[in-house]
C-alpha cells in the first residue's frame, strides 16, 4: 500500500520575552503538537483514504527585548519570509515594556497576530487599547498558560493571518484590475485607436489649454489642420487594410517633425491637426507646416506598392484668427480646403474672405443632399470628332448641378462633397441611367451609332454591385453596352485592388468600352496598360496649350500616341481650341480630339442632320 502523501503548511512565530524558561515552554508546546499532530493525520489517512495529509508547522524565532524583536522582523519583511504572529511579554526591563514593543511592531507590519503574556496586571485591557488601539489582532494571554489554549490560539491566529493576507491579495488584484482597466478605458476615450494619437475629444482639452498658457503668456498658438490629399483613392483602390497601414506611417512621420511643445491629434479619416505652443510670430506656424509637407514628399511602400501622398495644411493663430479653441480649429480647417482648392500639397493661413468659402461648402453640402430628389442634377454632352474626318464619333456626358440660388455649377465644385458624404453612388447611378436613356434614343431617333463616356470615379467602382447595379441599367434601358463608354482616372488604374481589376474585366465582357482619362497628369506609364483590357488613353489638355509654341510639347505628345498605338489604344486628345493645335494633332497621329473648337457641353439631345468635315460646323451643332 502507498504512504500517503503529506503535505505541510508552516507559520513563522517570534516570541519577545526577557524569559529564556517562556521561549523554551512555548518551543517544547509546539514542537509536541507537531508530533501529535502528523502521527494522528497519517493514521487518518491510512484508515479513510490516500488523500494528500495537511499538516501545519510552526517556526519559531526568539528576540529577548522589544527592540531585537523588532530587528527580526524588518529582516523577515525584507527577505519576504514574513511572521504570521508574535507572543510578547507585558515586562521586559529594562526595554520597551509589550505595548511598546507591539505599538512599534505594527508600524512596520500591521498584519501581525499578537498574543499578549503577562503574569501582572501592570496594563488593563483599556490602557492597552488607548495606546494601540481597537484591534482584532491583539489577544492576552495570562500566565502559567495552558499549553491547549496556546495551541488554540496559535492555530487560530495564524489560520485568520493567512486568510487575511489572501483576501487582502485578492482585494488588491480586483483594485490592480480596475485601475487597468479604468486607465485603458481612459485611453481609449481619449486615443485613436489606429495611431495611438490624442483623438478629437483630447485634442480640444490640449488646445483649450495651450489657449490659456499663451493668453497668460503673451505667446502665440498656432493650429495646423492636415488632411491627406488622394488617401481616399488608396483606401477605394487597395483597400482599408493597405488605408490603414498608411496612416500609421504618416502619422510616424509627421511625429517625427515636431518639437517639444507641440501636440499632434488624428481627428478622424485622413485628418490630423497640430497644436504648435510658444509662437513668437505666425510664420513659425507656416515653417512647421512646411516641414510636415517635406516629410510626406517621399513615397511610402505598403504591401509592395509604392504611395506618393501629399497633404493640403491650414493654419490658424491665436489670437489673431480666432480667441478660443473652437474658432481657432474651425478656421484651420476652412484655411485647409482652401489649400486644397488652390492646387493642394501647400499651407495657407487663415483669411476672413476664406470663411464666405467655407459656408458657401456647406450650403452645397446641405443642397446636395436632396438635389437628386428636385431633379437639380443635368447632363451636358461635348462631342468628340474623328481627326482626320471630322465626322461624330461619340459624346462625353458631363455633370452639371443647376442648383436654386448659386445656377450652374461644374463637378469640381460639388464632387469632392459628394465623394465625402457618400452621396456619389445614387448620383453616379443617375449619370449612368440618364447617359444610357440617351445613347438609346439617339440610336432609334437618328438611326446611328452614338457612343456616350461617362466618368466613374474610384469610389463608385469599388462599392460593392457596381457590375449588377450598370447591368440592371443596361437590360432597363435596353440600350446596347458597346454604346457606353466609362472614363476611368489614371490613377485608379494604377492602384487597383484585385476587386477592382475584376470589375474592369467583367465590364469589359459585358461590351462596355474603357478609357483612361486626364492620361499623363499622373503615372504617364503605359506598362501597366498591357495588363487592363482598356480601349483609348485621353491625353489631358495641359500637354497641347503650347502646342503651337514649344516643339518639346509636340514631341511628348507625338511619343505618347505612338507608345499608345503599339499596344492597340485609341487616343482622345483632351482641350483642343485653335486650328493650330488641330493641325499639329494631325501630324501627331492622334485619333480622335474634343475641345471648345469642335463644340462645348450642351445639354439636351442631339439633333444633328448629318456628319460635317468642317471644325466651326461641328462647333454648332444644334441640341434641343
Amino acid at each position: 500500500m502507498t504512504s500517503p502523501t503529506l503535505t505541510r503548511t508552516s507559520y513563522r512565530i517570534i516570541i519577545i520575552d526577557d524569559n529564556q524558561a517562556i521561549h523554551d515552554d512555548l518551543r517544547k508546546i509546539f514542537a509536541e503538537e507537531v508530533d501529535e499532530r502528523q502521527e494522528l493525520l497519517l493514521g487518518e489517512s491510512l484508515l479513510f483514504g490516500q488523500a494528500p495529509v495537511q499538516g501545519v508547522d510552526f517556526e519559531i524565532d526568539s528576540a529577548y527585548q522589544g527592540e531585537s524583536g523588532l530587528a527580526l522582523l524588518k529582516q523577515a519583511m525584507e527577505e519576504v519570509r514574513r511572521y504570521a504572529m508574535a507572543f510578547v511579554d507585558i515586562r521586559m526591563p529594562p526595554g520597551w515594556d509589550g505595548v511598546e514593543t507591539i505599538r512599534r511592531l505594527w508600524e512596520v507590519d500591521p498584519d501581525l497576530q499578537v498574543v499578549i503574556c503577562t503574569a501582572y496586571s501592570d496594563y488593563s485591557w483599556n490602557d492597552i487599547v488607548t495606546v494601540l488601539g481597537q484591534s482584532d489582532s491583539l489577544v492576552i494571554l495570562k500566565k502559567p498558560f495552558d499549553n491547549i489554549e496556546v495551541l488554540q490560539l496559535a492555530h487560530a491566529l495564524t489560520r485568520k493571518w493567512s486568510v487575511s493576507r489572501e483576501a487582502r491579495m485578492k482585494r488588491q488584484d480586483l483594485e490592480r484590475m480596475v485601475r487597468e482597466a479604468t486607465a485603458e478605458l481612459s485611453y481609449s476615450a481619449n486615443h485613436d485607436a489606429l495611431t495611438g494619437l490624442p483623438n478629437r475629444r483630447l485634442f480640444e482639452e490640449l488646445l483649450l489649454r495651450e489657449v490659456a498658457v499663451a493668453r497668460r503668456n503673451g505667446k502665440q498658438a498656432g493650429v495646423l489642420y492636415i488632411d491627406l490629399d488622394g488617401f481616399k483613392l488608396v483606401n477605394d483602390s487597395l483597400g482599408h487594410a493597405v488605408g490603414d497601414r498608411l496612416l500609421c506611417d504618416v502619422a510616424c512621420r509627421l511625429q517625427s517633425q515636431l518639437r517639444e511643445c507641440d501636440e499632434l491629434a488624428r481627428m478622424g479619416g485622413d485628418e490630423f491637426v497640430l497644436i504648435a505652443g510658444g509662437l513668437t510670430e505666425p510664420e513659425m506656424a507656416a515653417t512647421i507646416g512646411g516641414r510636415l509637407l517635406e516629410t510626406l514628399r517621399h513615397p511610402f511602400c505598403e504591401d509592395g506598392n509604392d504611395l506618393s501622398i501629399s497633404a493640403s495644411i491650414g493654419i490658424s493663430v491665436y489670437p489673431k484668427d480666432g480667441r478660443d479653441a473652437i474658432e481657432l480649429l474651425r478656421n484651420a480647417d476652412a484655411a485647409m480646403y482652401e489649400a486644397k482648392r488652390l492646387g493642394k500639397n501647400r499651407t495657407e493661413f487663415y483669411r476672413p474672405e476664406i470663411g464666405q468659402a467655407v459656408r458657401t461648402r456647406l450650403e452645397l453640402e446641405s443642397g446636395l443632399k436632396s438635389a437628386l430628389d428636385r431633379r437639380e442634377f443635368v447632363l451636358h454632352y461635348q462631342p468628340q470628332v474623328d481627326l482626320r474626318t471630322h465626322r461624330l464619333v461619340r459624346f462625353e456626358a458631363l455633370l452639371r448641378w443647376l442648383h436654386p440660388t448659386l445656377g450652374l455649377l461644374a463637378p469640381d465644385s460639388f464632387i469632392s462633397i459628394a465623394e465625402e458624404s457618400g452621396l456619389i453612388a445614387p448620383i453616379g447611378e443617375w449619370v449612368l441611367r440618364e447617359a444610357c436613356r440617351t445613347a438609346r434614343k439617339w440610336q432609334d431617333g437618328l438611326r446611328q451609332r452614338v457612343p456616350v463616356g461617362v466618368n466613374v470615379s474610384a469610389r463608385q467602382l469599388s462599392q460593392t454591385g457596381f457590375v449588377d447595379a450598370l447591368l440592371a441599367i443596361i437590360n432597363e434601358v435596353q440600350t446596347d453596352p458597346s454604346l457606353l463608354e466609362l472614363e476611368l482616372t489614371e490613377a485608379l488604374v494604377v492602384h487597383s485592388s484585385a476587386d477592382v481589376v475584376s470589375k474592369i474585366h467583367a465590364l469589359r465582357a459585358m461590351g462596355v468600352k474603357i478609357s483612361i482619362d486626364d492620361f499623363g497628369t499622373g503615372y504617364s506609364s503605359f506598362s501597366y496598360l498591357r495588363r487592363f483590357p482598356v480601349d483609348a488613353i485621353k491625353i489631358d489638355r495641359s500637354f497641347i496649350q503650347d502646342l503651337e509654341s514649344e516643339p518639346r510639347s509636340l514631341s511628348v505628345v507625338q511619343g505618347m500616341v505612338s507608345l499608345a498605338h503599339a499596344i492597340g489604344l485609341r487616343v482622345v486628345v483632351e482641350g483642343v481650341e485653335t486650328p493650330g493645335q488641330m493641325e499639329s494633332l494631325l501630324g501627331c497621329g492622334a485619333d480622335e480630339v474634343q475641345g471648345f473648337l469642335l463644340g462645348c457641353p450642351q445639354a439636351g439631345e442631339w439633333n444633328a442632320h448629318h456628319a460635317t468635315s468642317d471644325p466651326q460646323a461641328i462647333g454648332s451643332m444644334v441640341f434641343a
